[in-house]
């Protein structure tokens, strides 16, 4: 990452924690966004935080996975490891609400089902 991408990242963080600047979390996703589609570790872990939490942008858990993903690649020392876990912790999540939605559905197919000595018209 360039000298410039540092300085809108770190730019980003004011924005984000309200320091030396105003706090703005859609100013702040803007400017790590910036940062991210150049590759910037550290600005691509921050847009998945955000995506993941709805902050400054709606929540979308594809954005977030994408950008969880980009900023491992980058391989940052600094935010590697944090993204890796940050990224199985929102594949586990989504993969347990999967779990809940389909035994939901199970549970309201077994509620709704017809039973078999049920007679229909057509019989």
């Amino acid at each position: 990452a360039d000298g410039h991408d540092q300085a809108t990242y770190h730019l980003a963080l004011m924005h984000a924690y309200g320091r030396g600047a105003n706090r703005d979390l859609a100013r702040a996703v803007t400017l790590f966004q910036k940062g991210a589609v150049k590759g910037h570790g550290a600005s691509c872990y921050y847009v998945g935080l955000m995506a993941t939490h709805g902050q400054g942008i709606p929540t979308d858990y594809g954005a977030a996975r994408y950008w969880f993903q980009r900023a491992v690649a980058a391989n940052d020392p600094q935010f590697h490891d944090d993204a890796l876990a940050a990224l199985a912790s929102l594949e586990a999540s989504i993969q347990e609400a999967s779990d809940h939605e389909d035994a939901l559905f199970d549970a309201l197919d077994r509620q709704n089902a017809v039973p078999d000595d049920v007679k229909w018209l057509d019989d």
